[in-house]
């Protein structure tokens, strides 16, 4: 299965790969597809509105990106836009202005007095529940601990860098005169396209940024020669820097004038034919057969502590310009398309058929109409793949809110910034599941980099220690930049976080877990969880009135109190120590530690279960919304749903320990029934991220109805400002309801891509879980090249819901535990074709040992019976499709069944009619295919007198059924789902488990005679026993 599930992978490539697009004009009613590979492919009948008011470019325009800058294509006709980023223009940080510039911590350090001193009047419950008037408390914390004077502008923002501009000229048709027009995404290979027919002259346009020559490059083409004629020229969207023309090069140069950031972009002009000119601060090329430019654009900027500063960006941006315009464009796309392909060829997903045949954003329209798709979701658990790929390679910054993505700087919310109370956290999320994992790696590098600016917050506003170069503890808190601010904001439900980088460790602790690198893990993962969990081991504070330590001050993300332990900070901290203990567990050190970080995680305390049965965010909380302490009276909760009544808020921070974490799980049924309680108190309306979000919860919930609600309403919600735009971007929404105007923020179309993944498969525990939260939607399916921690690679296909087989490859030789309703029915078998020992087996998991680099297959097996009839005959009964075989061999021969190819069967054991096990001497092979499997052993009975019947055809026999096409699920009202019952209804522990088929072969059959691997060695044992052996397929019931 692994090999034939990779070949389709190759051959959607090839055909993804090909330049071919074909449809109507833009006047027609209905357009025709693009004659391209469908699956990995958004199309469009029309270009994007150049127009960007109130942000509807955020639903229209396509994305294109390299880890370092990015571009947006509109596919305009007679003017075309260009739109481009470089991850390192900001604003913020050290300037002129700001010379004692310190990532905004304030220089008197909060003393460990003035924070026990607050600590004890939270906990002190004589005259408030939660020990202070929500204003005091939140007064001492934003005015004695932040100190927001300290605050001294030196965030900045994200911003925007400028425009290509293709004008082509006053003879260029409008929009409504051109045919065929098509606007087009290809995900496999990331190549933007446009392609449309004018004057009898069928015109192409390819656009793709290329990490490995860090350009982005445009090629302009048409069938007859001499037919291009565009104006070029760049926009700069600082209106701070001055362009210049050079020959075939157009310079943009300038500096910000808040922090004078030096930045630069370049684009070179290559015509092939025609002619190239001057026309004031651009290009005019005239009569060329084809037109290619080159961008690359860059700053000064440095991850450099504190300076923020390099070398002037011109010479690099010269040289990239230069060398792809000499390498040129047919090896700088093959190039680009090589290096992209490698990595989203690894996974294929089908959930079955959709909708290809419309253009993109009608078809997300009928699917908000209530219309099935599943291949749109099978689509959009790519795109975040894509988006992946496109906005974090190794080399650049990690991607922000926006990915990397922006137009207009004012109109961007949050400063496109990285927030670390979720959002930058799921940005992460897919990137080692669906087998991304050098995407990962800048995340981690960039935690890296805010050790030094991170040490300076928590000395500043915790207390701790840390001074140069000491290894105290590093916080990082909400808000960040690329300037190392680190520090809290002033405002005390989105401002402080101390367990904001806590919470990032669980990104950088999973890399280890699914690649298994243990030198990466010595040298830059457990350093980082070791100084973090020294951090916590010194900051903890007793709590008499909870006896449990406690994290203080506390605040659960962006609503509610200011508390000792909210459940969101001991959740975070619970799980530091764990990652940081099993890190030095593995590597074998800090064994004294380890004990200490485990003695002080046992007194955390961090779930709660109130009296509504939620899981409490708050120690105080006694049912939603509602809190009581000592003696005094219940009370609402302040700043409960902070701004979001009469919708539940958006943030799920009192479950963190359900997902991304590993506190909250079936190992503990009563735990994770009340975290589906806080989950259905949550309720399904949210932004896009945080529908998002819900679904990956809910899939660790065993809720597979639950996870598919959430999904439906991320895709399908009402003209997509709350979930999945146009463009599949995916939007928070503004306004109450989030249905205002769209904002685009990329961690959403992130944490759909992980919740999907989530969906069919978990790896958090101690085994591996396939299927664990499949709703009915996707009853038949396949996915190909998924990971699992322990570095595991897997194919598998089902069928009914039901698991058919499955393919596992052991990059590290760990041991591997599956878990899946029925897998008693299943056997393992490696790469010979030999069946596997387990070392564990129950009804629903099969457990064995793995070699590094080894494949494994899990197939179903058989109880089959096997009876000697009068005169010698031997039926087997219990085969698929419920028949038999027979066979007459003669006194003391050995018997050997060749099955059908294509029968899709093993054997697991032999047994009698009475079902005791039948002793073996002999080798009994079946061949399915082109793989030989070897299962058990057995003597047939002895036939007194040998008869050998005259020799006839076998009967035909039906091969096992192959997956029918799948089928649009019935429509649903994705708008307004129903409403589930909070108990799972798709997950692994709510499945029915099929029958025990026994105990290990390779434990309960002897193995003492000569062994036949395949049929014609079997038919070489029956030849010489001077016998004929007759198989013939019986219709009769077994």
């Amino acid at each position: 299965m692994y090999k034939r599930l990779k070949q389709v992978g190759i051959m959607t490539m090839a055909a993804g790969m090909l330049v071919a697009t074909a449809g109507a004009s833009l006047a027609d009613d209905g357009p025709d597809a693009p004659a391209q590979s469908q699956q990995n492919l958004l199309w469009f009948d029309e270009p994007a509105p150049v127009d960007t008011d109130r942000n509807q470019w955020q639903s229209t325009v396509l994305p294109i990106g390299n880890g370092y800058m990015g571009g947006l294509v509109f596919g305009g006709v007679q003017q075309e836009r260009i739109h481009f980023n470089d991850k390192t223009l900001w604003s913020g940080g050290p300037a002129e202005s700001r010379p004692d510039y310190n990532g905004s911590n304030r220089t008197t350090p909060v003393t460990r007095g003035q924070l026990t001193d607050f600590a004890e009047q939270l906990d002190d419950k004589s005259t408030d529940v939660f020990g202070l008037p929500f204003d005091e408390a939140n007064r001492i914390l934003t005015r004695e601990i932040i100190d927001p004077s300290a605050w001294k502008n030196g965030m900045g923002m994200y911003q925007d860098f400028g425009d290509i501009r293709l004008d082509f000229g006053e003879d260029a048709p409008a929009e409504g005169e051109v045919e065929d027009y098509i606007r087009d995404l290809d995900l496999e290979t990331a190549i933007a396209g446009v392609s449309y027919t004018a004057g009898g002259v069928a015109y192409e346009r390819e656009v793709f940024t290329s990490y490995p020559d860090n350009v982005l490059a445009v090629r302009l083409s048409a069938d007859e020669a001499a037919s291009i004629t565009v104006g070029v020229s760049l926009d700069d969207a600082q209106r701070a820097g001055s362009t210049s023309v050079s020959g075939d090069t157009i310079t943009l140069a300038g500096a910000l004038r808040d922090n004078q950031l030096q930045y630069e972009a370049q684009v070179k002009v290559v015509a092939d034919g025609g002619q190239v000119a001057r026309a004031g601060d651009g290009l005019q090329v005239t009569g060329a057969d084809t037109v290619t430019l080159y961008l690359a654009t860059g700053t000064d900027y440095e991850n450099d502590y504190p300076t923020y500063r390099g070398d002037h960006p011109h010479e690099p941006v010269t040289e990239r310009v230069t060398g792809a315009a000499a390498k040129g464009y047919e090896a700088v796309r093959a190039d680009h398309v090589a290096d992209h392909a490698e990595l989203f060829s690894r996974v294929q997903l089908d959930l079955g058929q959709g909708r290809t045949d419309l253009p993109t954003d009608e078809r997300i329209q009928a699917y908000r109409d209530g219309g099935a798709d599943p291949a749109l979701e099978a689509l959009l658990f790519q795109f975040g793949r894509y988006l992946t790929i496109a906005t974090s390679r190794e080399g650049t910054l990690p991607s922000n809110l926006n990915g990397v993505w922006m137009i207009g700087s004012g109109s961007q919310f949050w400063n496109a910034d990285y927030h670390f109370n979720v959002n930058v956290q799921m940005n992460y999320w897919p990137n080692l599941v669906t087998n991304l994992a050098e995407t990962a790696v800048p995340f981690n590098d960039y935690m890296e980099s805010l050790r030094e600016p991170g040490r300076v917050t928590a000395g500043a506003t915790s207390a701790s220690p840390s001074g140069p170069g000491e290894e105290n503890g590093f916080i990082v808190h909400t808000v960040n930049n690329i300037f190392g601010l680190t520090a809290p904001y002033a405002v005390q439900e989105f401002g402080w976080n101390i367990g904001g980088s806590t919470w990032a460790m669980q990104n950088v602790g999973e890399y280890y877990k699914f690649t298994q690198d243990r030198e990466y893990l010595r040298e830059e993962i457990y350093p980082m969880q070791r100084e973090m969990a020294d951090f916590w081991l010194d900051y903890l504070w007793y709590s008499e009135y909870q006896d449990r330590l406690v994290v203080t001050p506390s605040v659960s993300a962006e609503q509610g109190p200011t508390v000792n332990g909210s459940t969101y900070d001991q959740s975070l901290v619970w799980e530091l120590f764990e990652d940081a203990i099993d890190s030095a567990t593995e590597l074998g050190v800090d064994e004294e530690l380890a004990q200490e970080w485990r003695a002080a995680q046992a007194r955390l305390d961090p779930i709660m279960i109130g009296e509504a049965g939620q899981i409490k965010e708050w120690y105080e909380e006694t049912t939603p919304g509602r809190a009581q302490a000592g003696d005094l009276a219940e009370v609402d909760i302040p700043n409960f749903n902070a701004g979001y009544r009469p919708l539940p808020h958006r943030h799920l921070s009192h479950l963190v320990g359900l997902y991304p974490g590993t506190l909250l799980s079936k190992e503990d049924p009563a735990e994770l029934a009340a975290a589906r309680v806080s989950l259905e108190e949550r309720g399904f309306e949210s932004t896009g991220w945080g529908k998002a979000h819900r679904i990956n919860l809910w899939a660790r919930a065993l809720d597979a109805e639950g996870a598919y609600r959430a999904l439906t309403s991320m895709v399908g919600t009402p003209n997509g400002y709350a979930g999945i735009m146009d463009n599949l971007l995916d939007s928070h929404g503004q306004g109450t309801n989030h249905d205002e105007r769209p904002v685009f923020q990329i961690e959403g179309n992130m944490g759909l891509t992980a919740g999907i993944a989530e969906m069919l498969i978990q790896s958090h525990l101690d085994r591996v879980q396939l299927l664990p939260a499949l709703p009915d939607e996707w009853a038949d399916g396949s996915i190909a090249g998924i990971k699992a921690r322990g570095d595991f690679e897997l194919d598998y296909r089902w069928q009914d819901s039901r698991l058919v087989e499955a393919t596992i490859e052991s990059g590290s030789g760990q041991d591997l535990l599956l878990e899946n309703p029925g897998l008693a029915d299943f056997v393992v078998l490696d790469g010979a074709g030999d069946q596997v020992a387990l070392t564990e087996r129950t009804e629903d998991t099969i457990g064995f040992e793995t070699e590094a680099g080894q494949t494994y297959r899990l197939v179903r097996a058989h109880d089959l019976t096997v009876e000697a009839g009068d005169g010698g005959a031997v039926s087997v009964a219990g085969a698929p499709a419920a028949g038999s075989y027979e066979g007459r061999v003669p006194d003391g021969a050995q018997v050997a069944l060749v099955a059908e190819p294509e029968s899709g069967f093993a054997f697991d054991r032999w047994v009698d009619e009475a079902g005791a096990e039948v002793s073996a001497d002999a080798e009994y092979a079946v061949t399915v295919a082109e793989d030989t499997y070897r299962r058990a052993e057995f003597v047939a009975a002895p036939e007194p007198t040998p008869t050998d019947p005259e020799p006839t055809d076998p009967a035909p026999t039906d091969p096992v059924p192959t997956d029918p096409a799948p089928t649009d699920p019935a429509p649903t009202d994705s708008s307004d789902p129903a409403p589930t019952e909070p108990a799972p209804t798709g997950g692994a522990d709510s499945q029915a488990g099929a029958d025990q088929a026994g105990d290990d072969p390779a434990d309960t059959l002897p193995d003492t005679g000569a062994k036949v691997g395949v049929a014609a060695a079997v038919a070489t044992i029956l030849a010489a026993a001077g016998c004929l052996m007759l198989l013939r397929r019986r219709s009769s019931a077994a």
